[in-house]
């Protein structure tokens, strides 16, 4: 039912498969041309059309019955939603052509193209402002992910350059403590071996030695 009122026991209605319509609800979607007993219609994504109608949005190429769209749930819209173009791949091919030469083709040549792939100026002009506003959405991603590139670039050369300065200090420290250390045992062998090589100072030694004790 298109008005969503219930339906009386008392009410006319008209049945078209498992939809129930009041006599005044029983009307084309498109003109709102109300049906008499007789008419011809067509049912079209669960809305009743008119024959004309019908007619005339398939003489818009390249529509067909499965590419018509309209809004279920506005009962007071009186023409459906703009019918979407399927392009085929010789017209989509001539569009990414054109596209490369220029992103914004004047009107002469937008006109041009029209007639080349059979289709309506406005069908061009529409399918050149999504594919820009496309190229523009891949151009910031790559925007964005370049930039998240560099700064993580940044930090890896700034933590590397931190840890070699780390290394570096380090290393000069275990040079120094490594030469006091190795002076210190040269020293101390050196006054051990003069200290054994001189018999008077070994006999002094054990003297004083024996006399301590």
């Amino acid at each position: 039912m298109r008005c969503g009122l219930p339906v009386r026991s008392t009410d006319y209605v008209y049945r078209v498969f498992a939809s129930i319509y009041h006599l005044h609800c029983f009307k084309c979607f498109c003109c709102g041309h109300l049906f008499k007993k007789g008419d011809h219609y067509v049912l079209v994504d669960g809305q009743i059309i008119c024959r004309p109608d019908y007619e005339h949005l398939l003489c818009q190429p390249p529509i067909c019955q499965s590419h018509l769209y309209f809004d279920q749930n506005d009962s007071n819209r009186k023409t459906p939603k703009r019918p979407r173009t399927i392009l085929n791949t010789q017209q989509r091919k001539a569009f990414k052509l054109a596209f490369e030469k220029t992103s914004k083709p004047c009107r002469k040549v937008r006109e041009q193209l029209a007639k080349e792939t059979n289709l309506s100026v406005r069908v061009v002009q529409v399918w050149f402002q999504n594919q820009r506003a496309k190229m523009k959405k891949i151009q910031r991603k790559q925007e964005v992910s370049e930039a998240n590139e560099t700064a993580c670039s940044e930090i890896d050369i700034k933590s590397n350059d931190e840890l070699k300065s780390n290394c570096d200090s380090a290393d000069e420290l275990d040079s120094e403590n490594d030469d006091v250390e190795i002076d210190d045992v040269g020293r101390s062998g050196e006054e051990r071996g003069k200290e054994s090589s001189n018999p008077i100072a070994q006999l002094f030694h054990m003297h004083a030695t024996y006399f301590l004790a």
